[in-house]
């Protein structure tokens, strides 16, 4: 199984691809140019990502995409809830592959970076896509 972990942010997100259960590698994607609170530049931000993230996942081609969505009443939320509208418009093309998208309140829960093989650190997703997607399941 093939499951493609993503924490959204227009100034960092991360990537995980996960190959029966182990990290196969990891990205991370920037678009933002310190103008992300500008409503008109953040809709043009959010379709960069979009993009950007579609190609990995038509590169990856993974069987699950784990998707962390925003909380919507912080400063920041309403403005990554237009990165999420983006994901949506382009994830209509990829209709074999299953989303799961996931609260950042059972994110807090295992944020906490892991250690791969190489000594590298990596994000909480990799944990959520780990133990709900195991190559055991």
């Amino acid at each position: 199984m093939r499951v493609l972990g993503i924490d959204p942010s227009y100034t960092s997100t991360g990537m995980a691809l996960l190959v029966e259960g182990h990290i196969s590698r990891y990205k991370t994607i920037s678009v933002s140019d310190s103008k992300v609170y500008d409503i008109v530049h953040t809709t043009y931000l959010a379709s960069q990502l979009a993009d950007q993230v579609l190609t990995t996942i038509q590169k990856s081609k993974p069987d699950i995409v784990i998707i962390e969505f925003p909380v919507l009443n912080t400063p920041s939320g309403a403005y990554l809830g237009l990165s999420q509208q983006a994901f949506y418009e382009r994830f209509k093309q990829l209709s074999a592959v299953r989303f799961l998208l996931i609260a950042p309140a059972g994110w807090s829960i295992v944020s906490l970076s892991v250690i791969t093989s190489d000594g590298s650190s990596e994000s909480g997703i990799v944990i959520i896509a780990l133990s709900r997607f195991s190559a055991s399941r």
